[in-house]
């Protein structure tokens, strides 16, 4: 997971709590939770990327929206959900507004509201553990901003590409069948298996071939 770095010319909020991450999200009309490609698959073309997710936040109307995710760190030369989150707030700057949740203290300028949890880790190779869902429960960064108060408050979940921590947060989602998802499907930049699109889109095809 890469970190972002702090800058003095950015307001930006530290939320203490999961009530107040709780409270911030309510005071949006629109809330919505993005998630998708990591560093290590990112995208091949971001600027469609960018473009995809604005045209579905931009169907939705033109209210005072915020976006919450797992503070990846923008970089237009390693181009994942950080700097798609970086570049939707750019283009929708007079309506959105970014919340990061995540376990490190550093943060991209772009954010507006920091919840830092508390570090997880694997108990058996004792690495780092990001989010996604173990025994069917959320873990790391997941466990707060898919925790059951909020899901109830948000309107979407959006994936758009994603590795196996966005594929374990989709399934969850769709298993709980309480807040809605949106997938968009793009293409990764680093192909895996020759899977062109990532492992959450390779698990969200299929599922939706076997409902038909």
């Amino acid at each position: 997971m890469n970190q972002g770095s702090n800058s003095q010319r950015y307001t930006i909020h530290h939320l203490s709590s999961v009530q107040e991450l709780i409270g911030v999200t309510q005071q949006f009309p629109q809330r919505y939770l993005l998630i998708g490609s990591g560093a290590r698959l990112q995208f091949a073309d971001p600027v469609q990327a960018v473009n995809d997710v604005i045209a579905y936040l931009n169907s939705q109307g033109s209210q005072p929206t915020l976006i919450i995710f797992g503070g990846d760190t923008a970089d237009i030369n390693h181009p994942d959900l950080g700097y798609l989150v970086q570049q939707v707030k750019a283009k929708l700057i007079d309506r959105v507004k970014v919340l990061s949740v995540q376990s490190w203290s550093e943060y991209c300028p772009f954010v507006d509201y920091v919840f830092q949890c508390p570090r997880s880790f694997c108990e058996r190779s004792n690495k780092e553990l990001w989010g996604g869902v173990q025994q069917g429960t959320p873990i790391a960064a997941s466990r707060y901003y898919l925790n059951d108060h909020l899901q109830k408050l948000l309107n979407t979940l959006i994936c758009i590409g994603g590795g196996e921590i966005a594929k374990q947060e989709l399934a969850y989602v769709i298993e709980q069948g309480v807040l809605n998802h949106f997938y968009i499907r793009a293409e990764v930049k680093h192909h895996r298996e020759m899977s062109l699109y990532g492992p959450a889109y390779d698990w969200y095809d299929t599922l939706k071939s076997m409902s038909q």
